[in-house]
């Protein structure tokens, strides 16, 4: 066997006898293996409505062989040319309103882009629509550091303040740093004072009003001895 040798009873499957070419006004198209009629609409910039309506002979627009003839409508409209150089093709159940919300844009910046529109609500599948550049998202503002308040002058800490150390520290009497040796000391108490004044800790205490008291049990024991 031979390739294209024709076995005797073998069926010959001929396109043009069971799809006669129709006559067509402009120019046509030879259908090869793995073609569809979408396909073929958006190769040529055509809507498959436009191509159904040149080839009445096609009854299921799911059906075409190889080698079958089909006419070819004139184009709808130019491509487009995109001042963006983006471009989207329209699929079947697209609308404008499903193109720029997916897209991001308004229904108004596409009419701006394709002044060939003509209905927004008829549009054909296979159509190119221009689109715009997508804006770049501003990046969220960076707050300036803030800046650091001045340090004030150490000469000014005279006193004890809650929270800074202590400047100029100036000892109590010798008996009260023996007795209370971790206490820190400070600079003397603001004048005028009056019983009842909140005293810190790190202020100087006069020595008649320091917290200091002889030890009374020693002296128990020596008169308890004297009277013994």
């Amino acid at each position: 066997m031979y390739v294209d040798q024709i076995i005797p009873d073998q069926e010959y499957y001929d396109p043009t006898a069971t799809h006669p070419v129709p006559p067509c006004s402009g120019a046509t198209y030879t259908v090869v293996q793995g073609d569809t009629l979408f396909q073929i609409a958006q190769r040529f910039g055509v809507s498959l409505a436009a191509l159904l309506a040149v080839n009445p002979q096609i009854a299921n627009p799911d059906l075409i062989f190889p080698g079958q003839v089909i006419c070819l409508p004139p184009p709808t409209q130019p491509m487009p040319v995109c001042p963006s150089g983006l471009s989207y093709m329209v699929v079947p159940g697209d609308t404008l309103f499903t193109i720029a919300e997916r897209l991001g844009v308004t229904v108004e910046e596409l009419l701006s882009l394709n002044p060939q529109i003509t209905d927004p609500n008829q549009l054909q599948p296979g159509e190119l629509l221009c689109i715009p550049e997508p804006m770049p998202q501003p990046s969220p503002p960076v707050p300036p550091p803030m800046p650091c308040p001045p340090c004030p002058p150490r000469e000014d800490l005279l006193y004890p303040v809650p929270g800074r150390p202590v400047i100029g520290p100036v000892p109590c009497p010798s008996r009260e740093n023996e007795r209370y040796p971790s206490v820190p000391t400070g600079g003397p108490l603001p004048e005028p004072y009056y019983p009842g004044t909140f005293v810190y800790a790190g202020h100087q205490v006069p020595w008649n009003e320091c917290p200091y008291r002889p030890r009374r049990r020693r002296l128990c024991r020596r008169r308890r001895r004297r009277l013994l």
